[in-house]
């Protein structure tokens, strides 16, 4: 018998049936009572339901609030999560963090990049080995070893380079040479 009190995890070790075989798996007991008549169950201990991250074994539950992202590796590949409840089964799982999209205008994980460019702003990065601005308001995103930011500019500035490729401003009054 266990009781899972209101806002708790039970971490326990149970029976999981197949077809023809029996082998004793992680899981998460909600809240409530639980009965078992198995010698096989095995309580490991209770854990808060508001954390950010919770495993168990090959268990986990990632919570990410609004406006936040939580960098992972899933199945060695990184993804972002967004907001809500993660319930992930997979032993190929880690939890690098989370961070504010809000707050950040660059979220880099990996292979993975958010950028949220401003208005008076220019984003300076590398795609494809080549050099690459972004000058229009938004939210871009890119999945490839083949794009590197590198930073923002202020659009206003008199002179913008990245390797080869430039931008020259030219103010009323003055003269560019």
């Amino acid at each position: 018998y266990i009781r899972v009190p209101r806002g708790e995890y039970a971490r326990v070790w149970a029976v999981a049936k197949n077809s023809s075989t029996k082998s004793v798996v992680p899981r998460l007991l909600a809240e409530g009572e639980h009965f078992s008549d198995s010698h096989l169950l095995k309580f490991d201990k209770m854990c808060n339901v508001d954390q950010e991250y919770i495993h168990h074994g090959s268990l986990h539950v990632v919570s990410v609030d609004k406006g936040i992202v939580a960098k992972v590796i899933q199945d060695n590949a990184p993804r972002l999560l967004g907001e809500g409840d993660h319930f992930i089964e997979s032993p190929l799982f880690a939890y690098k963090g989370s961070e504010s999209v809000i707050e950040s205008q660059v979220v880099e994980h990996a292979t993975i990049t958010l950028l949220r460019v401003t208005l008076g702003q220019i984003a300076l990065a590398w795609k494809d080995s080549e050099p690459f601005f972004i000058d229009q308001p938004g939210l871009y995103e890119w999945d490839s070893p083949d794009f590197k930011f590198v930073e923002f500019k202020d659009a206003e500035e008199s002179l913008i380079q990245l390797g080869s490729l430039k931008i020259i401003l030219v103010h009323t009054g003055t003269v560019g040479v």
